[in-house]
């Protein structure tokens, strides 16, 4: 597998670490985004590929920053001069169809399927699709919000990605002996803001995960000011491989 970061900040993006995103690629697999936060169009096109030719997407949770480009995906295809896939497959936590009808009812036709199949697919809590050859399971996560992570698994290798959490024992499990783990990491160590990590709690659970690589990401202007002191406090309670993500960052995965 081959982890591309398309987006590793927040709302209060900046020209390198845009709202979230990353793309998710396997070897005889198609594609996948994991989230689509504003700035996801454009970052995917700096890697040659068009957003509307996307066929699976994973959605964490409905905040703005991990969701904010998909209503335009939708709209890009429905444009019937442009090609597209046949088909377009969004999972997304257990309220996803009912998020999927708000967002109807806000933008009518322009979000509706119109050329192509369109599937809503909500994943339970502890929940495990077979999808493209892969498992995939969704960990509840610890979040302002109703809030998944998604762990992929193949033959060969395994990644855990946990949108925005808190501190929890599902977090832990989410990244349970992975190949590599990206998780948040939104805020300075001196700063306590509930569904958010920071350096300490994320060598915590780097550490009790047993991940062979842990990706930081999801960042805040404050926690990016002194780098060297976020990666001291990870090492703390995480001693395998460390990584600070960065937009267009790419990462093979054993």
């Amino acid at each position: 597998m081959k982890l591309t970061v398309l987006g590793a900040g927040t709302i209060v993006p900046s020209l390198e670490y845009t709202q979230s995103g990353y793309l998710l690629e396997a070897k005889n697999k198609k594609p996948m985004l994991l989230d689509c936060g504003a700035g996801k169009i454009l970052r995917l096109l700096q890697l040659e590929i068009r957003a509307w030719e996307i066929e699976y997407i994973f959605l964490t949770h409905f905040h703005l920053d991990h969701v904010g480009d998909l209503a335009s995906i939708l709209f890009s295809k429905i444009n019937p001069a442009l090609p597209r896939n046949p088909k377009l497959y969004i999972y997304g936590p257990p309220s996803l169809s009912q998020w999927y009808q708000k967002l109807q009812s806000l933008y009518g036709s322009m979000v509706e399927a119109k050329y192509y199949q369109l599937h809503i697919e909500p994943f339970e809590f502890f929940e495990t699709k077979e999808i493209q050859g892969m498992q995939v399971t969704a960990f509840p996560m610890r979040h302002m919000v109703e809030a998944v992570g998604y762990r992929f698994e193949t033959q060969d290798s395994s990644l855990a990605y946990s949108g925005d959490t808190d501190y929890c024992d599902e977090v832990i499990e989410l990244g349970k002996n992975t190949d590599l783990f990206l998780l948040e990491c939104s805020l300075p160590s001196e700063i306590e803001l509930f569904g958010h990590l920071n350096p300490i709690k994320a060598g915590k659970i780097g550490n009790k995960a047993n991940t062979k690589h842990l990706v930081l990401t999801h960042f805040y202007p404050e926690v990016l000011e002194e780098p060297e002191k976020l990666s001291q406090e990870v090492r703390q309670n995480y001693s395998s491989r460390l990584s600070l993500a960065k937009d267009l960052m790419r990462i093979d995965i054993p």
